[in-house]
């Protein structure tokens, strides 16, 4: 588990690959016409109302559908095929877009009406985002990861710098319906792209997962997952008080500066300027420098200072750079845990995860701009911009119980194939629940350090499906030492086996070392029975005389 900088490889490898530069291409293009709809849609509802209540909840009521809908969509990400689902979720927002930009052409767009829309193309983000990461690590090397996430990244700030701008251009040449309609063609492109995408299809050994099963495991993996666990607290931490940045720059833009759109366009744009600086020029380097920990106290650092520096910001010459330096420090922050989120999810529940952290970020977004939108209406915009950069740079201190270099530290490649059972009665697949017990000879002098290793054992048991697990130790042999758990069927107990990581084969290594019977630890299989007999009741049981 090292703290030390992260190797890298170019920060354009992933681009040599043809499939994946297609799809970063249609995703920039798509990204672009999204920001330049959130750009248009932030503007006209500026227009419509002067509450800067309705303003924040643009970003709200988006991330809402997101927040609720992220882990199912997750689950069917993990159980269909996910490139199905990228098409209608996109087709969806197809769908959705080209309602709004008809609505506004026709004269019909009202407050209501852009807070409906937000909504829907949210559902629609809720299905796709979980299903595009997990392609993600199948169409580069392990090596790659973070240059493919920065990438993806880069792609949507060159949107946030290129859309606004293009945004502010047209509604004040032709108004905001020209960004709607220009939107809903960005998704004709991206869906054509996943049309012609082929992905190769992987033998799957055992037979797929019911998709509420699927649920289940997503939340006992999280569970039992302190790898998982840290990424989500520090990305809670910081995206709901980072959130506060693009939340309350369309306040201060229109309510404090009073920018006509051309200008709120150019603000925005300085945001993705500087997310693009620091992916492309910045990252690479910091993180051949920084571990991720001090990368991410640099990131909260830099972005607290920003909203400081909201405060005294009252031109627009001066709101530019600050704009420009929180877009920098914004990337670097969520591209740093956007790694670490990869580094910390398995293969197999890769969607499930993926979706979790959406629906945690996603959640972050809508509480923090619902908060801060709310303490700007009751106490000021100069309140709420320092108690959100003063309370983001606190969140530094997490590092003592959530340190990111707990994820970057873990092998979750699959390991080899575990030995097949053998039984003169196999159990069918839904037989069950099946007990498993190991039994382990361990010297008293090293019972402890043996409990101890037992520990993340245990966590990976119950991740990667067990429903109890329990240590017991002999009373007659003190050295005689039994782990038991269950699982709740006979297929599920294979897939524990396919599901083992690199990682997690170094646990029972460690566990085994220090057993020191004869032979291997030994292991037992049992199926429950159930003792009850429907047929029978008290009153028909004759007493044998």
């Amino acid at each position: 588990m090292s703290n030390a900088p992260v190797a890298t490889t170019s920060p354009w490898a992933p681009l040599s690959r043809p499939i994946f530069r297609a799809i970063w291409l249609a995703s920039l293009s798509s990204s672009i016409g999204s920001t330049m709809n959130d750009t248009a849609a932030v503007w006209t509802m500026s227009t419509l109302s002067h509450s800067p209540l309705l303003l924040s909840l643009m970003a709200t009521v988006s991330a809402v559908p997101i927040f609720f809908f992220s882990l199912p969509a997750g689950a069917l990400a993990d159980v269909l095929e996910r490139r199905r689902i990228l098409l209608v979720a996109q087709s969806w927002m197809f769908g959705i877009a080209t309602l709004l930009s008809a609505t506004t052409w026709l004269g019909g767009v009202k407050p209501w009406v852009l807070l409906s829309v937000a909504a829907a193309l949210g559902v629609g983000v809720a299905f796709n985002t979980p299903a595009w990461s997990s392609i993600m690590p199948d169409l580069v090397t392990r090596e790659e990861m973070p240059a493919a996430v920065t990438l993806g990244s880069l792609a949507l700030n060159i949107s946030r710098a290129i859309g606004p701008a293009f945004a502010g251009a047209l509604i004040a040449a032709f108004g905001p319906a020209v960004c709607f309609s220009l939107n809903a063609l960005s998704f004709l492109i991206i869906l054509f792209t996943i049309q012609r995408w082929r992905p190769e299809r992987k033998p799957e050994p055992l037979r797929g997962e019911r998709f509420l099963g699927a649920l289940g495991a997503a939340w006992r993996y999280a569970a039992h997952a302190p790898a998982m666990q840290t990424v989500l607290a520090r990305t809670f931490a910081f995206v709901f008080f980072g959130v506060a940045v693009t939340s309350l720059l369309p306040v201060q833009a229109t309510h404090r500066l009073h920018l006509p759109a051309s200008q709120f366009g150019l603000l925005m744009g300085a945001f993705g300027c500087g997310a693009i600086s620091m992916a492309v020029a910045g990252l690479p380097r910091l993180r051949t420098h920084f571990s991720p920990d001090a990368l991410m106290h640099l990131a909260t650092a830099a972005l607290g200072a920003v909203l400081l520096a909201m405060i005294f910001a009252n031109s627009l010459s001066v709101l530019l750079p600050v704009t420009f330096l929180g877009g920098a420090a914004w990337i670097a922050g969520i591209s740093n845990l956007s790694v670490a989120s990869q580094s910390a999810m398995p293969a197999w529940a890769r969607g499930r995860m993926n979706a979790l952290y959406v629906t945690v970020t996603q959640g972050s977004i809508a509480l923090g701009g619902l908060a801060w939108g709310q303490a700007t209406s009751a106490l000021g915009l100069s309140t709420a911009l320092a108690g959100a950069g003063g309370a983001l740079v606190a969140t530094t201190l997490l590092v003592v119980k959530f340190p990111l270099r707990l994820p970057y530290g873990l092998n979750l490649a699959a390991a080899s194939p575990i030995t097949a059972h053998f039984f003169p009665k196999p159990p069918q697949p839904e037989d069950g629940p099946i007990v498993v017990m190991v039994e382990y000879i361990v010297p008293e002098a090293q019972a402890a350090d043996f409990l101890a290793a037992m520990n993340p054992l245990r966590l990976h048991r119950l991740r990667d499906g067990a429903v109890r697990w329990s240590m017991t130790q002999s009373l007659t042999d003190s050295t005689l030492f039994v782990e038991e758990f269950t699982v709740e069927s006979w297929v599920e107990h294979l897939r524990q086996h396919e599901r083992m990581a690199v990682s997690d084969t170094e646990l029972h290594t460690r566990a085994r070392s220090y057993h020191r019977g004869a032979e291997p630890p030994r292991v037992q299989h049992f199926i429950a029975r159930d003792v009850r007999v429907p047929s029978l009741t008290a009153s028909s049981i004759q007493p044998v005389t």
